[in-house]
């Protein structure tokens, strides 16, 4: 409302981060008859349980999820929503640590007690899934993910191919559940 004179710039902000896709807005004057608008993008990591989608910031914001998955579906996450800025940087860092394997994340599941669990797939397609426990059991969740990226070529070996499930949950060593049967 109003004009270049009279418009409240912090309202105009306010409305601009609105819009489903804006992060953050700036608006300022700049003299004599021109307004300077910067916004920022978020960029959609994956999508919460509840629907929102979770940024590369961690923050959860409500939009199309459609329009995010041009180039492929997203990772889904679910768990409180106080854990959303933990999980997209765990996210990467878990990203990180399976690109050897050449696997992907497909999914992050964080319960109410912070226990994390990773659902992958490998360049085959073959899904498994990560138990990695709390980050509190005096194994940080880093190493126990270090310690199943170290060990799955040989589990995988053992087991005839890419196991449905690892848990790392125990303090020395995993359990491997073997691939399903096909018919």
């Amino acid at each position: 409302k109003g004009n270049y004179f009279t418009m409240r710039l912090d309202e105009t902000r306010r409305v601009m981060e609105n819009v489903p896709w804006v992060a953050q807005a700036s608006v300022r004057r700049v003299w004599p008859d021109r307004l300077h608008v910067t916004l920022v993008e978020h960029r959609a990591l994956g999508v919460w349980s509840d629907g929102r989608l979770l940024s590369d910031a961690g923050e959860l914001f409500v939009a199309n999820p459609a329009e995010a998955e041009i180039h492929g579906p997203l990772p889904a996450f679910e768990g409180p929503a106080a854990v959303a800025r933990d999980a997209a940087r765990r996210y990467y860092e878990f990203a990180a640590m399976l690109a050897p394997l050449g696997m992907r994340i497909a999914a992050i599941d964080v319960s109410d007690r912070r226990s994390w669990a990773v659902d992958v797939t490998g360049i085959d397609g073959a899904a498994t899934r990560l138990e990695l426990g709390r980050d509190t059991d005096g194994i940080a969740l880093n190493d126990r993910l270090a310690q199943v990226v170290a060990a799955y070529p040989m589990v995988a070996a053992r087991v005839g191919g890419a196991p449905q499930s690892i848990d790392a949950r125990y303090p020395n060593g995993l359990a491997a559940l073997p691939p399903a049967k096909t018919r």
